[in-house]
């Protein structure tokens, strides 16, 4: 289910924002909103990114007046959070991802044994 929720993002940024692949990194940019909602990467899964991958990252980001931000499914690039940290990233948040259970697709609540969650990390600078 989390490389279903990821193909999505790449899916949907390729259909919606000019892309740019930067090493590990789908970088995704909206050419009228500087909305970071907008403007974010997504790493490629398993990734382990080099600090001159972040860098040229970074400074793609800069170039086009964004901040640097990413939002991705951490279980599928566990590497990724701590280049980015040490690169002046923080988190900006931990989401649970939208979740149905059961045959009447009841949307999940607190204390449910059968739902799927899935961590996205936000980063930015």
């Amino acid at each position: 289910m989390d490389s279903r929720i990821q193909s999505y993002l790449r899916l949907a940024a390729i259909q919606q924002r000019e892309t740019e692949q930067i090493g590990s990194f789908l970088a995704t940019f909206n050419r009228w909103n500087v909305n970071p909602f907008l403007n974010y990467a997504i790493p490629d899964n398993n990734a382990t990114p080099t600090p001159n991958e972040v860098n040229a990252l970074i400074h793609a980001y800069q170039r086009r007046g964004r901040k640097p931000r990413l939002e991705y499914v951490t279980k599928l690039a566990p590497a990724v959070e701590e280049i980015l940290i040490s690169a002046g990233f923080v988190v900006e948040g931990r989401l649970i991802e939208a979740v149905i259970y059961g045959r009447f697709n009841r949307l999940w609540a607190p204390n449910r044994n059968n739902f799927y969650q899935s961590s996205v990390f936000l980063f930015r600078i």
